[in-house]
């Protein structure tokens, strides 16, 4: 019952503060059903772009077509969002209007940013965006209040306006694919993203006494560097578009880099995944001392599954280096593939193997030292 409260207490600070934004368009009925209202306060506070006087022609444009692609969206959500309600509502007929469901409303919110974020539409369209992300002014800042779709958006300021055109059609797309369930055809999430990249950098940096090797902006460096470990590791939003944006730039200046994968990582690394939305700071501490403790972030969204980790094993069956290779969750409220909380098992998964004594394997299985196998663990609330 707490984690449920917690979980509609974050969504309704989230929306706080949004009133005289052009509203979806809902009448009768559907607007009387309080979780109809909530969906559609969300979208409002995600897809706001106030008006900025000071704006350059070029921000200008960009926001005009923006706000035009909003609007159509909310239009085309807005009778959606009663089944949306209904669907949620039957997932527990046991208990169809019980705290549940605000659960399962929010978890389906969440994964429907996460899939626009990492999804693919064509060559073209991600060249607009590699284009994009390596102007100068790719993490121009927009305000406080801003919604994930200006943050999204902004990149594409600098871009001429062919190529800015081409981006945001791409957008139009993406769009017209929300409330799709399960949504087919999203790209494979890759054995590591350019957070998990940067995160292993920084961390072999620490233990090398090398903070200035990496050759890190400085708001980034700040971020991960300066940054308590016992502290929820969601990075700030201009410090996570610096630190994205830098780790793409150099990966694509390396001889023979694989632009589409190396977007890929960057999509999956940056995008607004469940933790984006929360307050981190009210979740439940870490529990350090017991490796198959819950993870309190799988635990907030109600995330539970079978994870397959392999493990590499020295001659002792000592599992030296552990990875996960395989998710198979169940979320609350989604329904195909839960893009948003993929990763919410991973860290725990490694931690109940890494550093434990496993069966020795047979000796043709070594190379060197190690030997790769492969493990599972099952994570239930029960």
């Amino acid at each position: 019952m707490r984690r449920r409260q917690l979980l509609q207490g974050s969504m309704v600070a989230w929306t706080a503060g949004v009133a005289g934004l052009a509203h979806s368009p809902l009448a009768g009925a559907q607007a009387a059903d309080p979780r109809v209202r909530h969906l559609a306060r969300w979208l409002d506070s995600i897809f706001a772009w106030p008006a900025d006087a000071a704006a350059s022609p070029e921000l200008a444009a960009l926001r005009d077509r923006a706000v035009a692609l909003a609007a159509a969206h909310r239009e085309r959500l807005a009778p959606l969002l009663p089944q949306w309600v209904q669907q949620a509502r039957a997932a527990d007929p046991q208990d169809p209007d019980g705290d549940g469901i605000w659960v399962r409303l929010n978890n389906r919110l969440f994964n429907e940013v996460a899939m626009h974020d990492i999804d693919h539409v064509s060559a073209a369209v991600d060249e607009a965006w590699l284009a994009a992300l390596q102007r100068p002014q790719a993490c121009r800042m927009p305000p406080t209040t801003s919604g994930w779709w200006q943050r999204r958006l902004l990149p594409l300021a600098t871009l001429e306006p062919a190529l800015r055109d081409v981006a945001l059609d791409g957008e139009a797309r993406l769009l017209a694919r929300w409330g799709q369930q399960p949504r087919d055809g999203l790209p494979e999430r890759p054995a590591e993203t350019s957070k998990t990249l940067i995160e292993a950098e920084v961390l072999q940096a620490r233990q090398d006494g090398r903070r200035s090797g990496l050759a890190m902006p400085l708001a980034g460096a700040a971020a991960v560097f300066d940054r308590d470990p016992e502290e929820p590791d969601e990075w700030w939003p201009d410090a996570r578009c610096v630190l994205h944006r830098w780790w793409l730039q150099r990966e694509l200046a390396r001889p023979g880099a694989d632009r589409r994968a190396l977007l890929d990582q960057y999509r999956f690394g940056s995008a607004a995944t469940a933790l984006y939305w929360i307050d981190a700071s009210k979740l439940p501490p870490r529990r350090a001392d017991q490796a198959r403790a819950y993870p309190p972030r799988a635990l907030r969204f109600e995330v539970t599954g079978d994870v397959k980790v392999e493990l590499a094993v020295d001659r002792e069956g000592v599992v030296r280096r552990a990875r996960v290779v395989e998710r198979k969750l169940m979320v609350p409220g989604i329904v195909g593939r839960p893009v948003a909380f993929e990763d919410l098992l991973d860290e725990a998964s490694v931690r109940v193997f890494l550093g434990s004594k496993q069966s020795v394997p047979p000796p043709e299985s070594f190379r060197g030292d190690l030997a790769t196998t492969t493990a599972f663990t099952k994570w239930t609330l029960e």
